[in-house]
Protein backbone atom coordinates (compact mmCIF):
# COMPACT_ATOMS: atom_id res chain seq x y z
CA UNK A 1 0.00 0.00 0.00
CA UNK A 2 1.24 3.50 -0.80
CA UNK A 3 1.52 6.09 1.96
CA UNK A 4 1.87 9.86 1.47
CA UNK A 5 5.34 11.06 2.45
CA UNK A 6 5.41 13.49 5.38
CA UNK A 7 9.09 13.56 6.38
CA UNK A 8 10.30 16.52 8.49
CA UNK A 9 13.25 17.37 6.24
CA UNK A 10 12.93 18.84 2.75
CA UNK A 11 10.15 20.18 0.56
CA UNK A 12 7.50 17.60 -0.46
CA UNK A 13 8.05 16.50 -4.05
CA UNK A 14 11.51 18.12 -4.37
CA UNK A 15 14.76 16.12 -4.08
CA UNK A 16 17.07 17.05 -1.25
CA UNK A 17 19.83 19.55 -1.83
CA UNK A 18 23.26 19.32 -0.19
CA UNK A 19 21.92 21.56 2.59
CA UNK A 20 19.08 19.17 3.39
CA UNK A 21 21.39 16.17 3.37
CA UNK A 22 23.57 18.03 5.85
CA UNK A 23 20.48 18.77 7.96
CA UNK A 24 19.64 15.06 7.94
CA UNK A 25 23.20 14.13 8.95
CA UNK A 26 23.26 16.62 11.83
CA UNK A 27 20.01 15.15 13.15
CA UNK A 28 21.50 11.65 13.52
CA UNK A 29 22.48 10.41 16.98
CA UNK A 30 24.48 7.44 18.15
CA UNK A 31 22.41 4.51 19.43
CA UNK A 32 22.98 4.21 23.19
CA UNK A 33 23.36 0.41 23.11
CA UNK A 34 25.77 0.16 20.20
CA UNK A 35 29.56 0.29 20.46
CA UNK A 36 31.21 -0.90 17.27
CA UNK A 37 34.60 -1.42 18.92
CA UNK A 38 33.09 -3.60 21.65
CA UNK A 39 30.31 -5.34 19.74
CA UNK A 40 32.04 -6.08 16.45
CA UNK A 41 35.82 -5.65 16.32
CA UNK A 42 36.32 -7.77 19.45
CA UNK A 43 35.21 -10.79 17.42
CA UNK A 44 38.70 -11.55 16.15
CA UNK A 45 39.18 -15.30 15.68
CA UNK A 46 40.91 -17.25 18.44
CA UNK A 47 41.47 -20.54 16.68
CA UNK A 48 43.67 -21.91 13.95
CA UNK A 49 42.47 -21.56 10.42
CA UNK A 50 41.39 -17.91 10.39
CA UNK A 51 42.93 -14.53 11.12
CA UNK A 52 41.80 -10.91 11.12
CA UNK A 53 42.54 -8.34 8.44
CA UNK A 54 42.19 -4.59 8.75
CA UNK A 55 41.30 -3.30 5.30
CA UNK A 56 41.06 0.39 6.04
CA UNK A 57 39.55 3.08 8.22
CA UNK A 58 36.14 4.64 7.65
CA UNK A 59 36.02 8.26 8.76
CA UNK A 60 32.53 9.65 9.27
CA UNK A 61 31.00 12.57 11.22
CA UNK A 62 29.03 12.02 14.42
CA UNK A 63 27.35 14.44 16.81
CA UNK A 64 29.40 15.23 19.92
CA UNK A 65 27.37 16.60 22.82
CA UNK A 66 30.44 18.00 24.57
CA UNK A 67 31.42 20.05 21.53
CA UNK A 68 27.80 20.70 20.56
CA UNK A 69 28.51 19.82 16.97
CA UNK A 70 29.83 17.25 14.53
CA UNK A 71 33.24 15.60 14.91
CA UNK A 72 34.90 12.89 12.83
CA UNK A 73 34.94 9.32 14.13
CA UNK A 74 37.29 6.65 12.78
CA UNK A 75 36.05 3.07 12.39
CA UNK A 76 38.43 0.18 11.78
CA UNK A 77 37.18 -1.90 8.85
CA UNK A 78 38.02 -5.55 9.24
CA UNK A 79 37.40 -9.01 7.88
CA UNK A 80 38.17 -12.61 8.80
CA UNK A 81 40.03 -14.66 6.19
CA UNK A 82 41.69 -18.09 5.96
CA UNK A 83 45.22 -18.37 7.32
CA UNK A 84 46.32 -19.46 3.86
CA UNK A 85 45.51 -15.93 2.67
CA UNK A 86 48.20 -14.50 4.96
CA UNK A 87 50.77 -12.77 2.73
CA UNK A 88 54.49 -12.39 3.48
CA UNK A 89 54.99 -9.37 5.73
CA UNK A 90 51.32 -9.09 6.69
CA UNK A 91 50.36 -6.58 4.01
CA UNK A 92 49.66 -6.56 0.29
CA UNK A 93 52.54 -5.22 -1.78
CA UNK A 94 53.61 -3.03 1.10
CA UNK A 95 50.12 -1.53 1.43
CA UNK A 96 49.56 0.51 4.57
CA UNK A 97 45.80 0.09 4.13
CA UNK A 98 45.37 -3.69 4.04
CA UNK A 99 47.03 -5.24 7.07
CA UNK A 100 46.84 -8.93 7.96
CA UNK A 101 47.29 -9.73 11.65
CA UNK A 102 49.54 -12.81 12.03
CA UNK A 103 47.68 -16.12 12.33
CA UNK A 104 48.16 -18.44 15.29
CA UNK A 105 50.03 -20.86 13.05
CA UNK A 106 51.42 -20.12 9.63
CA UNK A 107 50.12 -22.56 7.00
CA UNK A 108 52.36 -25.05 5.26
CA UNK A 109 53.04 -25.03 1.53
CA UNK A 110 50.75 -28.06 1.17
CA UNK A 111 47.93 -26.20 2.91
CA UNK A 112 48.44 -23.21 0.66
CA UNK A 113 48.23 -25.40 -2.43
CA UNK A 114 45.05 -27.04 -1.14
CA UNK A 115 43.61 -23.57 -0.55
CA UNK A 116 44.37 -22.52 -4.12
CA UNK A 117 42.26 -25.45 -5.32
CA UNK A 118 39.27 -24.67 -3.07
CA UNK A 119 36.36 -22.43 -4.09
CA UNK A 120 35.90 -19.29 -1.98
CA UNK A 121 32.79 -18.14 -0.11
CA UNK A 122 32.07 -14.53 0.91
CA UNK A 123 29.78 -13.84 3.88
CA UNK A 124 28.87 -10.22 4.63
CA UNK A 125 26.78 -8.62 7.35
CA UNK A 126 25.95 -5.07 8.30
CA UNK A 127 25.85 -3.65 4.78
CA UNK A 128 22.88 -1.87 6.28
CA UNK A 129 24.50 -1.18 9.62
CA UNK A 130 21.30 -1.17 11.67
CA UNK A 131 20.43 -4.77 10.72
CA UNK A 132 21.80 -6.60 13.75
CA UNK A 133 20.97 -10.22 12.95
CA UNK A 134 23.18 -10.18 9.86
CA UNK A 135 26.16 -9.00 11.91
CA UNK A 136 25.49 -11.47 14.72
CA UNK A 137 24.78 -14.26 12.25
CA UNK A 138 28.18 -13.78 10.60
CA UNK A 139 29.83 -13.66 14.03
CA UNK A 140 28.03 -16.76 15.26
CA UNK A 141 28.90 -18.75 12.14
CA UNK A 142 32.54 -18.12 13.02
CA UNK A 143 32.45 -18.39 16.83
CA UNK A 144 30.33 -21.58 16.83
CA UNK A 145 33.02 -23.48 14.95
CA UNK A 146 30.86 -23.93 11.85
CA UNK A 147 33.24 -21.86 9.72
CA UNK A 148 36.07 -24.15 10.80
CA UNK A 149 34.06 -27.23 9.79
CA UNK A 150 33.17 -25.89 6.35
CA UNK A 151 36.73 -24.65 5.78
CA UNK A 152 37.59 -28.25 4.92
CA UNK A 153 35.78 -27.64 1.64
CA UNK A 154 35.91 -23.87 1.11
CA UNK A 155 38.01 -20.79 1.67
CA UNK A 156 35.66 -18.64 3.78
CA UNK A 157 35.91 -14.85 3.97
CA UNK A 158 33.71 -13.10 6.54
CA UNK A 159 33.08 -9.35 6.71
CA UNK A 160 30.77 -9.03 9.73
CA UNK A 161 29.97 -5.32 9.49
CA UNK A 162 30.48 -3.48 6.21
CA UNK A 163 28.93 -0.22 7.49
CA UNK A 164 30.10 0.55 11.06
CA UNK A 165 28.79 4.15 11.07
CA UNK A 166 25.36 2.79 10.19
CA UNK A 167 25.68 0.25 13.00
CA UNK A 168 26.37 2.83 15.70
CA UNK A 169 23.84 5.33 14.34
CA UNK A 170 21.16 2.64 13.81
CA UNK A 171 20.97 3.78 10.19
CA UNK A 172 20.32 2.17 6.84
CA UNK A 173 22.27 4.80 4.90
CA UNK A 174 25.83 6.02 5.02
CA UNK A 175 26.70 9.42 6.52
CA UNK A 176 26.28 10.85 2.99
CA UNK A 177 22.63 9.70 2.80
CA UNK A 178 23.40 6.92 0.30
CA UNK A 179 22.08 3.37 0.55
CA UNK A 180 25.24 1.21 0.66
CA UNK A 181 23.29 -1.72 -0.76
CA UNK A 182 22.86 0.23 -3.97
CA UNK A 183 26.57 1.04 -4.32
CA UNK A 184 27.99 -2.22 -5.65
CA UNK A 185 26.97 -1.92 -9.29
CA UNK A 186 29.22 -3.65 -11.80
CA UNK A 187 30.99 -1.40 -14.30
CA UNK A 188 29.61 -1.85 -17.81
CA UNK A 189 29.75 0.18 -21.04
CA UNK A 190 26.26 1.46 -20.18
CA UNK A 191 27.27 2.22 -16.58
CA UNK A 192 30.99 3.07 -16.52
CA UNK A 193 30.80 4.91 -13.16
CA UNK A 194 28.40 3.07 -10.84
CA UNK A 195 27.49 4.65 -7.51
CA UNK A 196 30.07 4.03 -4.80
CA UNK A 197 30.26 4.81 -1.09
CA UNK A 198 33.33 4.89 1.13
CA UNK A 199 32.13 1.57 2.56
CA UNK A 200 31.68 -0.20 -0.78
CA UNK A 201 34.90 1.23 -2.24
CA UNK A 202 36.93 -0.03 0.71
CA UNK A 203 35.38 -3.50 0.52
CA UNK A 204 35.77 -3.84 -3.25
CA UNK A 205 39.40 -2.73 -3.12
CA UNK A 206 40.10 -5.19 -0.30
CA UNK A 207 38.52 -8.15 -2.08
CA UNK A 208 40.77 -7.46 -5.07
CA UNK A 209 43.84 -8.01 -2.85
CA UNK A 210 42.84 -11.43 -1.56
CA UNK A 211 44.32 -14.78 -2.45
CA UNK A 212 47.07 -17.25 -1.67
CA UNK A 213 50.63 -16.01 -2.06
CA UNK A 214 53.03 -18.87 -2.82
CA UNK A 215 56.76 -18.98 -2.08
CA UNK A 216 57.58 -17.57 -5.51
CA UNK A 217 55.64 -14.40 -4.60
CA UNK A 218 52.75 -15.09 -6.99
CA UNK A 219 49.26 -14.12 -5.75
CA UNK A 220 46.68 -16.74 -6.71
CA UNK A 221 43.35 -14.93 -6.57
CA UNK A 222 40.27 -16.73 -5.19
CA UNK A 223 37.85 -18.70 -7.28
CA UNK A 224 34.67 -17.10 -5.96
CA UNK A 225 31.77 -19.54 -5.78
CA UNK A 226 29.14 -17.93 -3.57
CA UNK A 227 28.28 -14.71 -1.75
CA UNK A 228 25.76 -14.66 1.10
CA UNK A 229 24.77 -11.17 2.26
CA UNK A 230 22.81 -11.20 5.53
CA UNK A 231 20.05 -8.60 5.99
CA UNK A 232 16.81 -7.95 7.85
CA UNK A 233 13.68 -5.86 7.40
CA UNK A 234 12.44 -3.95 10.45
CA UNK A 235 9.49 -1.76 11.36
CA UNK A 236 11.82 1.24 11.13
CA UNK A 237 11.82 0.70 7.37
CA UNK A 238 8.35 2.24 7.22
CA UNK A 239 8.64 4.60 10.19
CA UNK A 240 11.96 6.15 9.12
CA UNK A 241 13.91 4.82 6.16
CA UNK A 242 11.31 4.61 3.40
CA UNK A 243 9.84 8.04 4.28
CA UNK A 244 13.40 9.45 4.36
CA UNK A 245 14.17 7.91 0.96
CA UNK A 246 10.97 9.31 -0.54
CA UNK A 247 11.80 12.76 0.83
CA UNK A 248 15.42 12.59 -0.34
CA UNK A 249 14.39 11.56 -3.86
CA UNK A 250 11.48 13.99 -4.15
CA UNK A 251 8.79 11.29 -4.14
CA UNK A 252 5.37 12.07 -2.69
CA UNK A 253 4.58 8.53 -1.48
CA UNK A 254 6.23 5.25 -0.51
CA UNK A 255 5.32 1.56 -0.08
CA UNK A 256 4.54 0.70 3.56
CA UNK A 257 4.41 -3.12 3.31
CA UNK A 258 6.82 -5.16 5.43
CA UNK A 259 6.93 -8.91 4.75
CA UNK A 260 6.30 -10.84 7.95
CA UNK A 261 8.97 -13.54 7.88
CA UNK A 262 12.13 -14.71 6.17
CA UNK A 263 12.64 -14.23 2.44
CA UNK A 264 15.40 -14.06 -0.17
CA UNK A 265 16.58 -11.71 -2.89
CA UNK A 266 18.00 -13.78 -5.73
CA UNK A 267 19.14 -12.87 -9.23
CA UNK A 268 16.85 -12.70 -12.20
CA UNK A 269 17.98 -14.84 -15.12
CA UNK A 270 18.87 -11.89 -17.32
CA UNK A 271 21.28 -10.79 -14.60
CA UNK A 272 23.19 -14.06 -14.78
CA UNK A 273 25.52 -13.24 -17.66
CA UNK A 274 28.17 -13.10 -14.94
CA UNK A 275 27.84 -16.90 -14.55
CA UNK A 276 30.18 -17.40 -17.49
CA UNK A 277 32.97 -15.98 -15.32
CA UNK A 278 32.36 -18.33 -12.43
CA UNK A 279 31.46 -21.71 -13.90
CA UNK A 280 28.31 -23.36 -15.16
CA UNK A 281 25.13 -22.87 -13.21
CA UNK A 282 21.73 -23.13 -14.86
CA UNK A 283 18.70 -21.11 -13.88
CA UNK A 284 17.17 -24.31 -12.47
CA UNK A 285 20.34 -24.76 -10.41
CA UNK A 286 19.80 -21.36 -8.89
CA UNK A 287 16.14 -21.96 -8.10
CA UNK A 288 17.11 -25.19 -6.35
CA UNK A 289 19.78 -23.25 -4.44
CA UNK A 290 17.31 -20.61 -3.24
CA UNK A 291 14.60 -23.15 -2.39
CA UNK A 292 17.05 -25.29 -0.41
CA UNK A 293 17.84 -22.30 1.78
CA UNK A 294 14.15 -21.48 2.28
CA UNK A 295 13.25 -25.06 3.21
CA UNK A 296 16.04 -25.27 5.77
CA UNK A 297 15.26 -21.87 7.30
CA UNK A 298 11.55 -22.74 7.51
CA UNK A 299 12.52 -25.24 10.23
CA UNK A 300 13.84 -22.29 12.26
CA UNK A 301 11.38 -19.47 11.50
CA UNK A 302 8.42 -18.74 9.26
CA UNK A 303 8.71 -17.73 5.59
CA UNK A 304 7.13 -14.47 4.48
CA UNK A 305 3.84 -14.63 2.60
CA UNK A 306 3.28 -12.49 -0.49
CA UNK A 307 0.70 -9.72 -0.56
CA UNK A 308 -2.68 -10.42 -2.15
CA UNK A 309 -1.35 -9.01 -5.42
CA UNK A 310 1.55 -11.49 -5.40
CA UNK A 311 4.24 -9.00 -4.41
CA UNK A 312 6.92 -8.77 -1.72
CA UNK A 313 8.33 -5.31 -0.93
CA UNK A 314 6.61 -3.98 -4.02
CA UNK A 315 8.22 -6.54 -6.35
CA UNK A 316 6.51 -9.52 -8.00
CA UNK A 317 7.41 -12.63 -5.99
CA UNK A 318 8.86 -15.50 -8.03
CA UNK A 319 7.68 -18.09 -5.52
CA UNK A 320 7.03 -18.45 -1.81
CA UNK A 321 9.58 -16.25 -0.02
CA UNK A 322 11.66 -15.53 -3.14
CA UNK A 323 12.27 -12.42 -5.21
CA UNK A 324 14.42 -12.47 -8.34
CA UNK A 325 15.79 -9.04 -9.21
CA UNK A 326 18.42 -7.54 -11.57
CA UNK A 327 20.81 -7.21 -8.65
CA UNK A 328 23.87 -6.07 -10.61
CA UNK A 329 21.82 -3.32 -12.23
CA UNK A 330 20.49 -2.22 -8.83
CA UNK A 331 23.97 -2.18 -7.27
CA UNK A 332 23.11 -4.79 -4.64
CA UNK A 333 26.07 -6.13 -2.65
CA UNK A 334 25.27 -9.81 -3.23
CA UNK A 335 26.02 -9.86 -6.93
CA UNK A 336 28.21 -6.77 -7.14
CA UNK A 337 30.92 -7.36 -4.53
CA UNK A 338 32.19 -10.51 -6.28
CA UNK A 339 30.25 -10.54 -9.56
CA UNK A 340 32.19 -13.56 -10.83
CA UNK A 341 30.60 -15.77 -8.14
CA UNK A 342 27.89 -17.85 -9.85
CA UNK A 343 25.80 -18.05 -6.66
CA UNK A 344 24.80 -14.94 -4.72
CA UNK A 345 21.85 -14.30 -2.42
CA UNK A 346 20.55 -11.70 0.03
CA UNK A 347 18.78 -13.03 3.13
CA UNK A 348 16.03 -11.06 4.90
CA UNK A 349 14.53 -11.74 8.33
CA UNK A 350 11.86 -9.75 10.20
CA UNK A 351 12.91 -9.42 13.87
CA UNK A 352 9.87 -7.27 14.78
CA UNK A 353 7.42 -10.09 14.02
CA UNK A 354 5.29 -11.40 16.89
CA UNK A 355 6.23 -14.88 15.69
CA UNK A 356 9.98 -14.68 16.22
CA UNK A 357 12.79 -13.30 18.38
CA UNK A 358 16.19 -11.76 17.76
CA UNK A 359 17.81 -15.05 18.77
CA UNK A 360 15.71 -16.98 16.25
CA UNK A 361 16.56 -14.44 13.53
CA UNK A 362 20.28 -14.90 14.16
CA UNK A 363 19.82 -18.68 14.05
CA UNK A 364 17.97 -18.32 10.74
CA UNK A 365 20.90 -16.37 9.29
CA UNK A 366 23.35 -19.08 10.34
CA UNK A 367 21.05 -21.80 9.00
CA UNK A 368 20.85 -20.03 5.64
CA UNK A 369 24.66 -20.06 5.38
CA UNK A 370 24.86 -23.76 6.23
CA UNK A 371 22.04 -24.64 3.81
CA UNK A 372 23.78 -22.80 0.98
CA UNK A 373 27.14 -24.44 1.62
CA UNK A 374 25.58 -27.89 1.98
CA UNK A 375 23.73 -27.44 -1.33
CA UNK A 376 26.95 -26.51 -3.14
CA UNK A 377 28.63 -29.61 -1.75
CA UNK A 378 25.70 -31.78 -2.82
CA UNK A 379 25.76 -30.56 -6.42
CA UNK A 380 29.52 -30.97 -6.67
CA UNK A 381 30.62 -27.31 -6.60
CA UNK A 382 33.20 -28.13 -3.91
CA UNK A 383 35.25 -31.20 -3.03
CA UNK A 384 33.17 -33.32 -0.65
CA UNK A 385 35.91 -35.90 -0.20
CA UNK A 386 38.17 -33.73 1.95
CA UNK A 387 38.31 -34.97 5.53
Amino acid sequence: MKTVCNYPIGVPGAPWTASEKRQWLCSRRKHLDREYDLDVTRYFPKEEGFHAVSYGVLTAPIFCAEKRGMVNRDYLLFAIVPDTFYPPGGSINGSSVVRHFPPIRHPTNIERQESINKPTILITGGVHGYEISGIKGAQQFLSSGLAKIYSKHYNIVIVPCVSPWGYEMNERWTAKAIDPNRSFGVKTPDNPTPIRTDESTALLNFLDTLGVTTDDGVLHQPTWLCHLDLHETTNSDVTEFRPAKAARDGSVEYDDHIPDGFYLFGHSHQDDARISNGGEASNNDHLAFYNTILKRVEKVTHIAESESDGTLCGYAATSHGLLLLPCAELGICAGGAVPQAPYAVTTEVYPDSDRTTEEICVKAQVESICAALDFLLTVGKADNSIS
